[in-house]
């Protein structure tokens, strides 16, 4: 078995041992939603809880465990899944820079690997709100590891995004059931992304076909994906079993946020708000101010605009009632970063290795994303020493 691989290498072996053992603490030690997700299909189980709308996390649990509802079986197994679907992530990113860069690096093996891993390791950088002791909260890094179904999402995260891409590029009719699977897939586990994606796939669907008969094809996808929100709408906040919780979604700017990190003045919030998209984000602007170019590219514009709407859903929508500050319209921002971050990875990975000066050419964009990588390690280290996940 060599060590790096186009498909399982020893590498990757290493990758899986990592990902059991930060699940393993994170399930045990950390208090996280592992545990309290765990505990949820114990009680769906035990007919104290009505089940789930974006079920297919807790169903695929409870399956693996063979229909159990021992909580500690429950959480063995979690500890798997989420292990094996991070590695599946990882896999799909490796595949997709190896694409990408194979034609312009003699070793894309080596290079594809360690780029996907070092993206797992991503993390924002310490904003203003580390001076209270958080270093997550209000920020969108780039990797969440204490949400289950989040972690669960993200290799269909990805793997929407990119067939869609392709999508924009080169229309082919297979194509658009694969994305509706995908869509599907995505509403069943954790519906953020699509909140996203019916806004930007149409304005980067349209920039690059106009009204041409490609537009409206591709548009099939998202009239299915709106179809499904207007639905688990309905299922969340409208259904008679819901109803006890009085929720609803309003326009409410910085209402989370500002109940977050306790500012009442709007010039408290304006530093915020700067500070953790400067510490969210360092590494994209870098490259894309020192590269103006790259907008240009179908990737780094759907990403962009995926990163720009999702950041805005957060800062503008609140729900009402009892989970009024929970800020379950922040998942998105964190799903649409590691998008972000990938694509510029893959963009800097190609300016590199186009120039004949390498990344020597290009030391303040490596240096940015390095810094990110750092963040990331510390914030490990963070989670295991303190315990913590914030």
């Amino acid at each position: 078995m060599k060590f790096f691989s186009k498909n399982f290498g020893i590498f990757d072996l290493i990758v899986i041992i990592f990902l059991i053992s930060i699940f393993n603490h994170l399930t045990y030690v950390v208090t996280t939603d592992i545990p309290l997700h765990a505990q949820f299909i114990k009680s769906y189980t035990d007919g104290n809880m009505p089940f789930q709308v974006n079920f297919l996390y807790y169903y695929t649990v409870y399956a693996i465990s063979f229909h159990s509802n021992n909580l500690s079986i429950l959480l063995f197994v979690s500890i798997y899944v989420l292990a094996f679907i991070t590695f599946y992530k990882y896999r799909i990113v490796k595949k997709i820079i190896f694409s990408e860069i194979s034609l312009f690096n003699q070793k894309p093996h080596l290079v594809s690997a360690l780029s996907a891993f070092s993206l797992m390791l991503c993390f924002s950088l310490p904003s203003i709100l580390f001076l209270d002791n958080s270093y997550y909260l209000a920020n969108f890094p780039a990797n969440i590891w204490h949400n289950s179904t989040i972690i669960f999402a993200m290799p269909f995260v990805i793997l929407l995004f990119w067939k869609s891409l392709n999508q924009i590029s080169d229309y082919k009719p297979k194509r658009l059931f694969i994305i509706i699977l995908l869509i599907a897939l995505n509403i069943v586990i954790k519906p953020s992304f699509i909140f996203v994606y019916i806004t930007a796939y149409p304005i980067i669907n349209y920039l690059r076909h106009k009204f041409s008969r490609t537009f409206w094809l591709n548009l099939i996808p998202v009239a299915v994906a709106i179809s499904f929100v207007i639905l688990q709408y309905y299922l969340v906040y409208i259904s008679s079993s819901n109803n006890i919780k009085q929720a609803a979604v309003k326009i409410a700017p910085f209402n989370v946020l500002s109940f977050w990190t306790n500012s009442t003045h709007w010039y408290q919030v304006l530093f915020i708000v700067l500070s953790t998209i400067i510490s969210s984000y360092l590494f994209p602007f870098v490259l894309l101010l020192k590269n103006k170019s790259l907008i240009k590219e179908n990737m780094v514009l759907f990403s962009v605009l995926c990163s720009t709407i999702s950041v805005l859903i957060f800062y503008v929508l609140s729900e009402t009632g009892a989970r009024v500050f929970d800020g379950n319209f922040i998942w998105q921002a964190f799903m649409c970063s590691f998008l972000l971050f990938m694509v510029c990875v893959i963009q800097l990975l190609k300016l590199i290795f186009k120039n004949p000066m390498g990344w020597r050419a290009y030391k303040i964009e490596t240096l940015a994303f390095l810094l990110h990588i750092i963040s990331g390690i510390y914030y490990f280290y963070r989670m295991i020493a303190f315990e913590t996940y914030n």
